[in-house]
């Protein structure tokens, strides 16, 4: 319990720092790393197992999945089966980790979002090597008060809305030519 009320207090503090929310542009900002989603035909969304109490309560794994893809969708972003995916160059996905965490009886939340595109890469001194890497990523943290819990939701839809544009803005011209 004392771990616990000591991460809450730092969370806090440093939110507190940064104001109510901080955007977290990791990548994804440089032309560099749009040029690397530049060919993708479309991506499987993979998100990230929640805390079985934030399930229960605020928002469930299903509803994250759904919503990232209808949004994607909606963007013009081809989203990926399972299946399709495994036969995609590079196998690329975007990966989604939404962690909330309530401290105690407290009417807070505090939270952190990630955004990622992961596909196959290669290692520059060992061809031979393929892995998985981000080579995209957005992401955001913040607070919110329990009747506030739908801001979750919608500065994950401003990710997933980034990384459309990133995607469409370096395959405008494959899709004009139904590619």
């Amino acid at each position: 319990m004392r771990y616990t009320y000591r991460a809450l207090v730092m969370s806090v503090g440093i939110l507190g720092l940064l104001g109510s929310g901080h955007r977290n542009a990791r990548a994804g900002e440089s032309e560099y790393d749009r040029e690397t989603l530049k060919g993708l035909q479309g991506v499987e969304v993979v998100v990230e197992n929640l805390d079985q109490d934030i399930e229960r309560t605020v928002l469930t794994k299903g509803q994250i999945q759904t919503e990232v893809e209808v949004l994607l969708r909606h963007a013009g972003v081809a989203v990926l089966s399972r299946e399709e995916d495994l036969e995609a160059p590079g196998r690329p996905y975007l990966y989604v980790n939404v962690n909330i965490f309530k401290p105690g009886a407290e009417p807070l939340y505090v939270y952190a979002l990630a955004v990622e595109l992961r596909q196959g890469v290669r290692l520059a001194r060992d061809q031979e090597v393929l892995c998985f890497a981000a080579t995209w990523s957005t992401g955001y943290v913040g607070i919110v008060g329990s009747n506030k819990l739908q801001e979750i939701r919608a500065h994950l839809a401003d990710d997933v809305d980034e990384f459309a544009n990133a995607y469409l803005a370096v395959n405008a011209d494959s899709k004009k030519r139904g590619q």
